[in-house]
């Protein structure tokens, strides 16, 4: 998706929270972190007030809450054994 497509989007906090929320979810450490770190490029691209360093730390943090706090979190657990991060 290109720059300006991004920038038509119009995200809200609301928005990256739920992003940082389903790359939590992402139980590969080299997934998540790639995944993760392509999207803080598109956004500090498009979006002046985007805060990298909180969207990196909701991700990680929420990330060890779903599969070190909390292991009966089956859809996390579910898209796993799918073969996710294999």
């Amino acid at each position: 998706m290109t720059n300006d497509k991004i920038k038509k989007l119009n995200f809200t906090r609301k928005h990256f929270i739920f992003l940082a929320d389903t790359f939590a979810e992402i139980e590969c450490d080299e997934s998540r972190q790639s995944v993760t770190s392509d999207t803080i490029r598109r956004f500090e691209n498009t979006h002046p007030g985007f805060n990298a360093e909180l969207f990196k730390l909701r991700v990680e943090e929420t990330h060890n809450d779903i599969w070190h706090n909390e292991p009966t979190n089956y859809r996390a657990l579910e898209r796993a054994e799918a073969g996710y991060c294999e």
